[in-house]
């Protein structure tokens, strides 16, 4: 049997009857009704399909129901334990009030991350919805998650209806990048176009398809449940941190490549140099050249975007940052981001749906007077800013007023009633965003720099999780080991970012970072320079008398290039491998290399390894496609005090291979795997050892 509609809706219904009987003309008001009664092209049944019912006792996300003195609650449960500091820092839902309940679902965008638990956009949303007394008293219900992927939102669309919400808000859009499943024949299929003559022009459209049929069922199945439940659905639709936001090297990695890496890399350093002379239209048209090589590559984009907003011409930037962020499609490692795909269908499937929508990127633009976002309004890739969340849920009130209301209220007047958090919170937000940024984005000095400051100026009390930080990933300890680590924790300040620890055991010296963090606290008065390059040198300068530069230490800047599919020895997916040597200046040191290229059906013959140090002491060496072992010697004048940077240059022009067999999908994932990674160099063993003089072997 349908649910019978609330007696509250008599009263709307008989409002909008009166408004098109007397041709009443203010569309805002009867399209506001419309929304009200869900009547404005509502789907027809035949078109909706709901792909979870509610259960009754049914768990929404880890809220268990709970009767406390006859009245229905959602409690905590403790089979969730290790989930809840990924939700809402909320014991308890209570029974439906009379307020009107506005059930808030997403991602970690939505969760407030890294100003979490003390400041997050449900909070601000509550705020807003409550700053108009006589008109509306709201509450927000905030079951946003960090990490929260497509299956599980979904899902949780459906139980979250047990709450008895007036109006569904979905934020969400960032996780979907790699959110469809690859199928046998779908592995397949990519993996036989990757080998024609247009290959990225050709796999877009399949790949977009799959995200059209993802993103489609999704809003479907919400759409189906806002009929049957009588409940309006608002959609914010996120956005990406265009203009502060670099692609790592990691995601410039030429994908797919087909001979062309070479070419690239040549390009590449032409349009900087170009760049840096400020001569404008030959980088354009280089940058033209190097997206026409490899459309799967996010830097040529990002380089051309620089050209134009060195014009500013910031709308012609915008689309190419845009569509720098798009070639994630390609790859299988990424940031969160929303892709124009995802935008463009999210905003088909609302319209057909008649879901009010809150468009994050229209918003910001307008508000940046067609400027790029950046740094203002996210704090990394995705998650915003304090000004950020102010703007993105002024827009959001300003809907549910319009479909709780119908009342517009002017964003201005709304905007100034958003709370904002103390300088505390916000200072440990800055510093969050720097570690977040460098360990995930491994971003440009700059950029770190920017939030350690930023962090500083907003408050002193940062200063010791600085100094703590600092000092633990300098040492060659185990962070939780550490007692800097459980000084950090016993401060209570770590609440803001629930994901500090290290990762599959991988240890990092976080050394831009840290010089960024030393840097910062220069300004302030606090030199921390000397104490770190000594407690560098003690840690990590000649263990035992050697240093295993394999070691994650002293290859690994953060933790988005720790994909190794063989961890029995270093694989180079890149054509450019950098290594990290702790020393000092005061004896030459003898590196022993054991490393092949791995292509016995290329001619080798011609092809050379080079090894540079500091840019100032190079060694040529042969490219072999089977095991050798070379010692050499790096004399001391070519190191510094502290850090060396240590390259090895592969042979470029590599192709994949294309060898399309049956067989499972798991087959087919490693073989695209293979072919969207190739690898271009191993190492079997890489040690330095500190010696007073030796010949070059």
């Amino acid at each position: 049997m349908a649910k019978r509609p609330p007696e509250s809706l008599k009263e709307t219904a008989n409002q909008l009857a009166h408004y098109i009987a007397n041709g009443n003309k203010e569309t805002g008001k009867i399209q506001a009704l419309e929304r009200k009664l869900l009547l404005n092209r509502a789907p027809s049944s035949a078109n909706i399909t709901i792909k979870k019912v509610p259960k009754p006792g049914e768990s929404v996300g880890i809220w268990a129901p709970a009767r406390i003195e006859g009245k229905k609650y959602y409690t905590r449960d403790e089979k969730y334990k290790q989930e809840f500091n990924q939700w809402a820092r909320v014991h308890e839902i209570p029974p439906k009030s009379s307020k009107k309940r506005i059930v808030y679902l997403g991602e970690s965008v939505s969760r407030g991350y890294l100003l979490d638990p003390f400041y997050t956009p449900a909070s601000v949303l509550e705020v807003l919805l409550n700053s108009k007394p006589g008109l509306l008293q709201a509450e927000v219900v905030d079951l946003a998650r960090n990490d929260l992927l497509i299956n599980d939102l979904t899902d949780l669309c459906s139980s979250c209806l047990a709450l008895e919400p007036d109006v569904l808000v979905i934020f969400a859009g960032n996780n979907w990048v790699n959110g469809f499943s690859f199928t046998e024949d779908l592995a397949a299929k990519i993996i036989e176009v990757m080998g024609t003559q247009n290959r990225f022009s050709s796999l877009k459209p399949i790949l977009e398809n799959q995200y059209k049929k993802m993103v489609s069922s999704f809003m479907k199945h919400a759409a189906g449940l806002s009929k049957a439940y009588q409940v309006p659905v608002l959609y914010v639709i996120p956005e990406y941190n265009l203009l502060d936001f670099q692609s790592s090297w990691v995601q410039q990695i030429n994908t797919w490549p087909k001979g062309e890496t070479g070419t690239w890399l040549r390009l590449k350093d032409e349009i900087q140099t170009e760049l840096g002379k400020g001569n404008i239209e030959r980088a354009e048209e280089l940058s033209h050249e190097m997206i026409k090589l490899n459309q799967g590559n996010p830097l040529g984009y990002e380089l051309l975007a620089r050209c134009k907003l060195e014009r500013e011409l910031f709308p012609e930037a915008t689309k190419w940052l845009r569509m720098a962020l798009d070639t994630a499609m390609f790859r299988g490692q990424n940031v969160p981001g929303c892709l124009t795909v995802i935008r463009d269908t999210l905003l088909e499937e609302a319209a057909k749906y008649n879901m009010t929508v809150v468009d994050l990127p229209e918003v910001f633009s307008r508000y940046q007077r067609g400027r790029p976002p950046g740094k203002e309004l996210f704090l990394d890739y995705c998650h915003l800013s304090v000004e950020g969340i102010q703007v993105a849920m002024t827009s959001t009130a300003q809907k549910l007023f319009s479909i709780l209301t119908d009342k517009e209220i002017p964003g201005a007047e709304l905007g100034e009633k958003a709370p904002t958090p103390n300088n505390d919170v916000i200072a440990r937000a800055h510093f969050f965003a720097a570690i977040h940024n460098a360990h995930r984005g491994e971003q440009p000095f700059d950029i770190l720099y920017y939030h350690c400051l930023q962090s500083l100026n907003k408050s002193a009390k940062v200063t010791h999780l600085m100094l703590n930080y600092s000092e633990m990933v300098s040492y060659h300890t185990t962070w939780c080991l550490s007692k800097w680590c459980k000084k950090m924790f016993e401060s209570g300040e770590m609440a803001q970012f629930p994901n500090i620890l290290q990762p599959n055991n991988l240890y990092l010296m976080d050394i831009a970072l840290v010089d960024a963090m030393a840097a910062a606290l220069k300004r302030h008065g606090i030199d921390i320079e000397p104490r770190i390059l000594k407690l560098r040198k003690k840690e990590h300068s000649f263990l035992n008398g050697k240093i295993n530069l394999l070691e994650s230490y002293y290859h690994l800047a953060s933790y988005i290039a720790s994909y190794r599919p063989n961890n029995s020895y270093y694989k180079a997916f890149s054509p450019q491998s950098r290594f990290f040597l702790v020393t000092g200046v005061d004896n030459d040191v003898e590196l022993k290399l054991t490393y092949r290229v791995p292509h016995p059906d290329r001619n080798l013959k011609k092809e050379k390894v080079f090894l540079d140090v500091n840019n100032c002491f190079q060694k040529e060496l042969p490219a072999f496609d089977y095991w050798q072992n070379f010692t050499l010697k790096v004399p001391g004048q070519s190191l510094k005090d502290g850090i060396n940077t240590i390259t090895i240059l592969w042979p470029p022009n590599i192709c994949y291979k294309k060898d399309v067999k049956n067989g499972p999908v798991r087959f087919q994932r490693d073989l695209m795997n293979q072919m969207m990674y190739p690898v271009y160099g191993e190492i079997y063993r890489f040690e330095a050892k500190r010696v007073e003089a030796q010949d070059i072997r």
